[in-house]
C-alpha cells in the first residue's frame, strides 16, 4: 500500500487536501524511512524535495509526520523586505531584520523566516545566514550571498575579529565599563549527559549556561557582555512613540 504524499499526509491528519497542500509548502510536513526497525525515522521536510512534493511517492514502511497548527510570524508577509535592505553585493547582504520574524526555520514552518524572504523578494538563489539576532530583537543582520564570502566571514567571527553592538532598554541602571561573563557548554548533546546529570540536551535547544568557567570533555564558551555607554532616558527626551509607551508603562507599579 502506497500513494502520494499529499493523499497520505491528508488521510493521517484528517485534513483537506488543500489544507495539507499549504502545509506541504510551509514546511509543516515531513516524511522519513526509519533506521532500523523501532527507530526513530530519518525525517526529511516534504518542501526540500527538488521534484513537486504533494506528488512525492510514498511507499509501505514509510512514515509521514504532519504539523496541522504550524507556528506562524505574520510580520513575514507584510514587511517591504527590499526596503529593509542596507547593502547588497555579490558577497554580502546586509539587512535591518524586523521584530517578531525568526532567521533560523521552526520545525513547523520554513518558510518565513528572515533568509527566505529576502531570497524571494531580491530574487536570490540562497543565503548563508552568518549569525544570528533573536525572534523578538531588531537590527543590522549579515548574510552571505556565496560559500566563499561565508566563509571568510565565519572565520573573523571564530577569530575574535568580528564585535556585536546592541542597544538595550533596562529598568536597573548599569555603568559604562562594567562586563557580564558567562560560559556556554559546548557539547556533546543528546541523552544521558553526565553534565545534565544523566538528563538529555538538544543542539538546538536551550543553552546550558554557568558563571564559572567549568571543566569538562570541551572548553566552554566564554561569553562577554562589555557595556560601551550608559545614559538615563526619559518620556520627554524622546519623540519615539513606541518607546515613550515603553517609558510610561515601566513607570507604573510592578508585581
Amino acid at each position: 500500500m502506497g500513494g502520494t504524499l499529499l493523499d497520505i499526509a491528508a488521510e493521517v491528519s484528517g485534513l483537506h487536501t488543500d489544507v495539507v497542500h499549504e502545509l506541504i509548502d510551509l514546511g509543516a510536513v515531513y516524511y522519513g524511512d526509519p533506521d532500523a526497525p523501532a527507530q526513530t525515522p530519518k525525517w526529511r521536510r516534504a518542501n526540500r524535495l527538488a521534484e513537486a512534493a504533494p506528488s512525492h511517492p510514498i511507499t509501505q514502511g514509510q512514515w509521514v509526520r504532519v504539523h496541522p497548527n504550524p507556528k506562524r510570524y505574520p510580520a513575514a508577509q507584510t514587511t517591504r523586505w527590499a526596503a529593509r535592505v542596507i547593502h547588497l553585493d555579490s558577497d554580502f547582504c546586509v539587512v535591518n531584520k524586523p521584530a517578531r520574524i525568526p532567521v533560523q526555520s521552526h520545525e513547523s514552518n520554513s518558510v518565513e523566516t528572515v533568509p527566505w524572504c529576502l531570497e524571494k523578494a531580491l530574487g536570490l538563489e540562497h543565503l548563508w545566514m552568518l549569525h544570528r539576532l533573536d525572534y523578538c530583537t531588531t537590527g543590522v543582520l549579515l548574510l552571505g550571498c556565496n560559500e566563499r564570502s561565508s566563509r571568510r566571514f565565519m572565520q573573523d567571527m571564530t577569530d575574535h575579529k568580528v564585535q556585536k553592538q546592541y542597544k538595550v532598554l533596562t529598568y536597573a541602571p548599569v555603568e559604562a565599563g562594567m562586563e557580564v561573563v558567562h560560559y556556554m557548554y559546548p557539547g556533546p548533546f543528546g541523552s544521558s549527559l553526565k553534565v545534565m546529570g544523566g538528563k538529555g540536551l538538544r543542539a538546538r535547544g536551550p543553552r546550558l549556561l554557568s558563571k564559572q568557567d567549568l571543566f569538562t570533555d570541551k572548553e566552554w564558551k566564554k561569553c562577554v557582555l562589555r557595556i560601551v555607554d550608559a545614559k538615563e532616558i526619559s518620556v520627554a527626551e524622546t519623540k519615539n512613540a513606541w518607546l515613550q509607551d515603553l517609558l510610561q508603562g515601566s513607570s507604573q507599579p510592578r508585581n
